[in-house]
């Protein structure tokens, strides 16, 4: 059974790159401590240590051009998944996009477009395959 302690969401500044490159060792990932420096300097990370310091889960917003973002490196260790880090996070990161000023949608509808977002997220967060 996974640990499901409440973990503090943290900033994961470029620095930290080679204590959160773990994270993609244990999924199997192919990112390296300069592809997680990259993305973490180019975008905002967030994710959360455990009482030992170590990073036990990540993700990270990253910018595409002036308009569009791409959400990537959700990423739970092991002994955290089913917990509902990677989900807590992922929305984190969709609360982050929604804060820019350049999303329009957000403008648009602002009271229909976050449940939509959540919807759709649960929807993927059950499909089969999806947990490792």
């Amino acid at each position: 059974m996974a640990n499901i302690e409440a973990l503090e969401v943290v900033p994961i500044d470029a620095d930290r790159c080679e204590a959160v490159w773990p994270l993609s060792v244990e999924a199997g990932w192919n990112q390296n401590v300069a592809d997680w420096r990259f993305m973490l300097g180019a975008g905002r990370g967030f994710g959360c240590t455990g009482p030992d310091g170590k990073w036990q889960a990540s993700s990270l917003v990253l910018p595409l051009g002036q308009k569009l973002a791409w959400i990537s490196m959700v990423l739970v260790t092991k002994a955290r998944r089913r917990s509902g880090l990677g989900t807590g996070l992922l929305k984190r990161c969709i609360d982050e996009v929604m804060s820019q000023p350049w999303f329009t949608l957000r403008r648009l509808d602002p009271y229909t477009l976050k449940p939509l977002l959540e919807e759709i997220l649960a929807k993927v967060a059950s499909a089969e395959g999806v947990c490792r």
